[in-house]
């Protein structure tokens, strides 16, 4: 079984899953600052509905939810709450092959601003465009320095969760030239 820590301002939360058919055990155990972890291990009713939307059984009924992984930032959406979370990593960290990344929105929205162009080189940290999603403004920013390939939406647009936004290749790093 593995483990996936994601950190919350200074909270980390350490989360194992255990799949038991439709439903799923879950083990969260959290730690504030330095302090000593407190472990709170419940079982809930997970069901996907797909691009990035579940529905979670409890106490009070269904609820709906959303959830959209960008790099290492996951911004979760439930129940009337936007939390972002960041995944924890060890030293040996794996990165992923693929020379480009898709930008996505966290959950359902309306853009409101486009910032770049295809063809825009933009730097890490670089906001985007910006999504506004439960009277909340979000900005989308490059996950590192690269070039613009392509935009999906223009300001107005509605987006759902998961829906590829904007499309950015990674700089290659450029050589090393001495000038004697």
């Amino acid at each position: 079984m593995s483990e996936l820590r994601l950190r919350n301002r200074e909270t980390t939360f350490a989360v194992q899953a255990r799949p038991h058919g439709e439903r799923t055990a879950f083990t969260l155990r959290r730690s504030v600052g330095e302090s000593a972890p407190i472990e709170v291990a419940f079982e809930l009713e997970i069901q996907r509905r797909g691009a990035g939307e579940f529905i979670v059984a409890g106490p009070a009924g269904p609820r709906r939810g959303y959830v959209v992984r960008h790099g290492d930032l996951v911004w979760v959406e439930f129940a009337g709450s936007i939390q972002r979370f960041e995944i924890e990593r060890g030293v040996a960290r794996r990165r992923g092959t693929a020379g480009h990344d898709e930008i996505a929105a966290p959950m359902p929205g309306q853009v409101l601003r486009v910032l770049v162009a295809a063809g825009d080189l933009v730097e890490k940290g670089q906001t985007l465009l910006v999504v506004e999603a439960m009277k909340m403004q979000i900005e989308l920013a490059a996950p590192h320095a690269g070039t613009v390939l392509s935009i999906a939406v223009a300001a107005g647009d509605k987006v759902l969760p998961g829906v590829p936004l904007v499309e950015i290749d990674a700089l290659a790093a450029a050589p090393t030239v001495a000038i004697p």
